[in-house]
């Protein structure tokens, strides 16, 4: 049976606290996890957003045809133990796009781990 739906703003940042630790991989910083819920929360809390997310994408189908029309410079970052996108995910994108680059991060799950932020903005100002 399904639980009932968090409806406290503690609860649901709670949740999404534990959430980010599956998704981010060794790299999980919980101070940093806990600020972002608590952003987001307070931001934009929607929670049919994350319904309409998915169903987005299971409706998209393959886009590898659009991806490969693509001609500007497109850098494809993935995370190397992202249990959400297995690598081999960025792996085929990468090579969809015509002017396209992977970078792949070793710690790295589903998520932008500050260890890697110089790398990834470097990668952004000097590719894109």
């Amino acid at each position: 049976m399904l639980s009932e739906p968090l409806t406290k703003r503690d609860q649901i940042i709670k949740a999404n606290v534990e959430a980010s630790k599956v998704l981010a991989g060794p790299l999980w910083n919980k101070s940093y996890a806990q600020e972002m819920a608590e952003k987001s929360y307070d931001r934009s809390f929607y929670p049919d957003g994350i319904g309409f997310q998915l169903g987005a994408i299971g409706m998209s189908g393959d886009r590898s045809e659009k991806l490969s029309k693509l001609s500007v410079p497109s850098l494809v970052i993935h995370g190397e133990v992202d249990p959400l996108l297995p690598l081999h995910c960025g792996e085929a994108t990468g090579p969809s796009y015509t002017q396209s680059k992977l970078v792949t991060f070793e710690e790295m799950g589903h998520d932008l781990p500050e260890k890697y932020w110089p790398e990834i903005i470097e990668g952004l100002l000097n590719f894109c």
